[in-house]
């Protein structure tokens, strides 16, 4: 037995809202029975199955990939001797959340007059560098109830690189699938990006996972759907006849997991994939509008907290242009087409951007961005002062944000308020939260890895506010 733990899964999935996996590393094994421990002493059975492995993929015919979903009113449950968390009952009460965590090896082809590729490449044998051990450790160490993660798992896109300095940085790291694969990535890829140095998080507690976009078919999708997704969508997901031919948004529209919806105590938990988000450009508008009028039809009308955890920020900023450039809100097409339908949601959970940061906007969701879980970080030359101005719209008037066709990006949409507060830093880190006496209230810590507490924060519904702990709001 390799690797064995629970994620987070929808009722029409799993009663319980759990699904065990396990990675065998074997090609073909018999896949084991998980033990289940009733209230009252007793034991059972429940049968694993093998998935099957992707059509036509070179990464992942040497080993077997078992799943069960989990059933309900159990003590505990085990598979070959490991653990497998539960949920509590009732909200959970610690809630750790990273997101955006594996080492970046990417080689980019040459841009003419250039001859030579360029790489980005971060130290993936330097702990500190590649600090994703180090968190799941201080992860697990604070016993949470529940790890959300928000995405980007897979970053070892490209082979590493032969020659100084990039050998000792990623030396030994495996090697991509070569051309003609219909996938990029692989087993080996996925064990060094994420399954080895998150091991601690797998007997910690159960998982929710969202896809990012590095999970997206052309990239780390094989692997997501086969190892990761609790099973809303097919494990050969990337593999679809649907996405034989045409362009790459029809594929990203027959390949979106559908919007589906943990209940966790009081908090309504709704995953969103945004995996085929557009920062710059608003793309895919019916497929996002599908996604998130089901997101918010899965709210309790009262009772309940929602949460939306999707991957790309739908209220983000930072200057991509550099320290002397205004400041940039990412994603568009989340902002053009989600802003007017989520605003019954109390909070969301975001990556992407490889920073931590929360933002404040009059009338709308709090936004947190946990992109800080490993891969390496933006560059903190360029600063992070609030924007003047909000989302959709034109820093210069005021007014609508407009295109390269001199027509607003977001016909209908009117321009999102200026934030009131947020913070931002561009260090490796985690959070954790725990609910406070009240509805939608949640006291919460960013950690620094390796340093301790680096803010406190306060979520309420539709508000989030964090003060570093040197005193800086």
């Amino acid at each position: 037995m390799a690797y064995a733990f629970t994620v987070v899964a929808p009722r029409s999935v799993s009663r319980s809202q759990l699904v065990a996996r396990a990675i065998l590393e074997a090609r073909l094994a018999p896949c084991p029975d998980i033990v289940v421990r009733r209230w009252n002493g007793s034991s059972r059975r429940v049968r694993m199955r093998p998935l099957p492995v992707p059509d036509g993929t070179l990464g992942f015919d040497g080993i077997t990939v078992c799943r069960a979903p989990l059933p309900t009113g159990i003590a505990g449950a085990s598979v070959d001797g490991l653990r497998l968390p539960l949920l509590p009952e009732g909200t959970p009460r610690r809630i750790a959340v990273l997101g955006d965590s594996g080492c970046r090896i990417k080689e980019y082809a040459p841009v003419p007059p250039a001859t030579e590729p360029t790489y980005q490449i971060q130290d993936c044998n330097d702990p500190d560098a590649f600090p994703l051990r180090k968190i799941s450790r201080e992860i697990a160490a604070a016993r949470p109830d529940l790890v959300v993660d928000t995405g980007d798992f897979f970053y070892r896109e490209s082979n590493c690189p032969e020659g100084p300095p990039y050998s000792w940085m990623c030396g030994g790291s495996p090697p991509v699938n070569p051309p003609g694969s219909p996938n990029e990535d692989t087993w080996a890829g996925w064990e060094a990006d994420w399954f080895a140095p998150a091991h601690a998080l797998f007997q910690a507690a159960p998982l929710v996972l969202a896809r990012g976009n590095h999970e997206t078919c052309a990239r780390g999708g094989t692997g997501f759907f086969h190892l990761l997704e609790p099973g809303v969508s097919p494990p050969r997901a990337c593999q679809l006849d649907t996405t034989a031919g045409g362009d790459a948004a029809s594929q990203t529209a027959a390949l979106a997991q559908p919007t589906w919806v943990a209940r966790l105590g009081e908090i309504d938990l709704v995953m969103l994939d945004s995996s085929g988000e557009n920062d710059s450009a608003v793309q895919n508008a019916d497929l996002f509008a599908s996604l998130g009028r089901r997101a918010t039809a899965l709210l309790r009308r009262r009772g309940a907290t929602g949460w939306l955890l999707t991957h790309a920020p739908v209220y983000a900023w930072q200057r991509f242009g550099g320290p002397s450039k205004a400041p940039t809100w990412t994603g568009l097409t989340m902002q053009a087409v989600l802003d007017p339908l989520l605003r019954p949601f109390d909070v969301i959970w975001s990556g992407h951007l490889h920073l931590f940061q929360t933002v404040q906007i009059p009338g709308r969701p709090a936004q947190l961005v946990f992109g800080d879980g490993g891969t390496l970080l933006d560059d903190s030359s360029h600063g992070g002062e609030l924007p003047t101005f909000g989302p959709l719209t034109d820093p210069k008037t005021g007014g609508p944000l407009l295109g390269p066709d001199g027509k607003p990006v977001a016909p209908g949409v009117d321009p999102v308020p200026q934030p009131t507060r947020g913070v931002l830093t561009y260090t490796f880190g985690w959070a954790l939260f725990k609910p406070e006496p009240g509805l939608g209230r949640f006291a919460g810590t960013r950690f620094e890895a390796g340093k301790g507490p680096w803010a406190r924060c306060s979520v309420r519904p539709r508000s989030v506010n964090c003060t570093q702990v040197d005193g800086t709001p």
